[in-house]
C-alpha cells in the first residue's frame, strides 16, 4: 500500500526560477522537505507569530537555529 503524497504549488520569481533550476537532480524535494520540517519545529517551538517574523524578513532559519 502506497502512502499518500501531497504537493506543494507555489509563485515563484524568476531569480528563484534560475536557482532552483541550477539545483542537482532531486535536490529540489530534499531541501524543502528539510526545510518545512524546520519551520515545523520553528513555530512549535516559538509559537504561530514565529510565522510573520520569517515572511517580514526578520528573521531567517539559520538565525533561529544558532540560537537552539
Amino acid at each position: 500500500m502506497q502512502k499518500k503524497r501531497y504537493r506543494l504549488l507555489v509563485d515563484i520569481t524568476p531569480k528563484q526560477h534560475m536557482f532552483l533550476n541550477n539545483l542537482p537532480y532531486g535536490w529540489k524535494k530534499q531541501i524543502f522537505g528539510a526545510l518545512i520540517d524546520m519551520i515545523i519545529e520553528m513555530t512549535r517551538q516559538e509559537g504561530i507569530k514565529s510565522l510573520s517574523s520569517i515572511i517580514s524578513h526578520n528573521i531567517n532559519l539559520n538565525n533561529f537555529f544558532q540560537k537552539s
